[in-house]
């Protein structure tokens, strides 16, 4: 395996959704990390009129500091990765001296020979899970490329667990420090749906909506969140219907009228999985399924009693600088997309570790 095979192995495996990390803007009245200004500072007037430099702040300094610290976390993952790459590049060079072979004779004895090969369980896995993507061909057909794929998956794995023992022999150590993150205290309301343990300590509080495709894949990532760091961590969940998808706000509304039987959590769930039955019928058949009092739940779909709360979440979206679903607030850091587990995990880990 060459180090462009390598990096294809790895990219395939390390790909994620186009989607960004930005902390959080600073909370309101924060300093501006660009301007030196003082609030009181006329930056227009006219005749009878002017606006203030804090005025002006008012409705544009949350985004502007959402800018500047999204452009912190981008300039330390840039660094970050050709660090990686640097470091990596060095102890195989290193090692491969060590034995008087060539990288490529390296990564051949290490990774491509020990590599798992490719087995017919994970062939006709992969086919069930691509098989649209294969224009109509049969399984055999499609097996010279399907087996290549996993061979490169494998030997990505392989590349994994052998350099992370031998950077560990090497006695790596990464002195990288992090950027600071402003964090932001989303407010809570106490209707907002709550789940995992309402005591713990640290709080993600999420702004998504039913329709939305990444809205759903985001939901194992976070089920797994709750369950792995269950006691410690509680998400709130705040409804941020986008005008594009006309089902979200009546879905928003048919899982706060569950909730009103206590079964909001069963609605959530049944929504964002089965996000292609999201019309009036499917609410009342979802509701069906749960064993709901049916006469309780179309009263309550059709009073507009949740309409306000609704709009509430949106507004409180909309002035925090939220663009997209979903978006979260990992304990005050603003994490845009439905990222891996790995990027919600390091967040909090260090939360915990400065006990927050």
């Amino acid at each position: 395996m060459n180090k462009l095979s390598l990096a294809l192995a790895l990219a395939l495996t390390a790909c994620g959704a186009n989607t960004t990390t930005a902390p959080a803007p600073a909370p309101a009245g924060a300093p501006e990390a660009a301007s030196t200004m003082s609030p009181d500072t006329v930056v227009a007037s006219w005749e009878g009129g002017q606006v203030t430099h804090g005025e002006l702040m008012e409705q544009v300094g949350m985004r502007l500091t959402s800018m500047e610290v999204e452009y912190r976390m981008q300039k330390y993952d840039t660094e970050s990765q050709a660090l990686d790459g640097i470091v990596r590049d060095r102890i195989l060079e290193a090692e491969a001296a060590s034995r008087d072979i060539s990288v490529e004779e390296l990564l051949a004895v290490e990774v491509e020979a020990k590599a798992a090969a490719p087995t017919t369980e994970q062939v006709e896995a992969f086919y069930a899970q691509n098989a649209q993507r294969m224009g109509g061909a049969a399984i055999e057909e499609a097996r010279p490329f399907i087996e290549q794929q996993i061979a490169q998956q494998n030997q990505g794995e392989r590349f994994r667990v052998w350099y992370t023992e031998l950077s560990g022999m090497k006695s790596l150590d990464v002195a990288l420090e992090a950027p600071v993150l402003p964090r932001i205290d989303v407010p809570i309301a106490e209707h907002d749906p709550v789940f995992g343990d309402p005591n713990s300590p640290i709080t993600i509080v999420q702004f998504a909506e039913f329709e939305c495709y990444y809205c759903a894949t985001a939901l194992p990532i976070v089920d797994r969140i709750l369950a792995d760091y269950e006691g410690k961590v509680k998400l709130v969940f705040k409804d941020y219907p986008l005008g594009f998808h006309a089902r979200a706000r009546p879905a928003a509304i048919a899982a706060h009228c569950a909730g009103e039987q206590d079964q909001y959590s069963e609605m959530f769930h049944l929504l964002l999985n089965n996000q292609q039955q999201l019309q009036d019928g499917d609410f009342r058949t979802h509701a069906t399924a749960l064993g709901m009092d049916m006469g309780a739940f179309e009263t309550c779909m059709a009073s507009g009693k949740f309409d306000s709360q609704i709009d509430e979440d949106m507004a409180l979206a909309e002035s925090m600088g939220v663009q997209a679903t979903p978006t979260f607030f990992v304990d005050g850091v603003m994490v845009a997309g439905a990222l891996p587990y790995e990027k919600f995990a390091e967040i909090l880990d260090r939360s915990l570790a400065d006990g927050s």
